[in-house]
């Protein structure tokens, strides 16, 4: 099997981050907007968030704790999103430094797991993208 050149791997770490980095910062805006939709898939079976459900009243028990806890952990998702999309772009401009931003596309696609990287298909690419500018040659 041949080894990929290292301007291919390159190209191709760069791909794939930003593929990555705009996975990650869509699922993170779509999934703050069901968070301000309500999240309409935790109604009870009356149509209201209280006793009926899965999980009864936890989810809306009296406070908007929940939705707000989401509302944090999505905007962790599009700032480590947009991060990863600036990273990967500098990788490009500058592949002299592509270990270093291969480092930080690697860091913050794994930090985007906390906002869930859009269901981990976006932290997925970000974290190949990563690992292969930091082992393209």
């Amino acid at each position: 099997m041949a080894q990929a050149s290292g301007a291919s791997a390159t190209e191709l770490a760069f791909v794939l981050s930003l593929i990555g980095g705009v996975l990650i910062t869509i699922g993170s805006v779509i999934g703050m907007g069901l968070g301000a939709m309500g999240r309409p898939f935790f109604l009870g079976k009356d149509g209201t968030y209280g006793g009926y459900g899965m999980m009864g009243g936890y989810y809306y028990y009296g406070t908007n704790g929940y939705y707000d806890m989401m509302y944090g952990l999505e905007a962790v998702g599009i700032i480590t999103g947009i991060l990863a999309i600036i990273f990967a772009l500098m990788m490009r401009s500058r592949p002299a430094d592509r270990k270093t931003y291969g480092v930080l596309i690697l860091a913050f696609s794994l930090l985007s797991l906390v906002g869930m990287g859009s269901f981990f298909i976006g932290a997925l690419p970000g974290l190949i993208g990563g690992v292969l500018a930091l082992t393209s040659p």
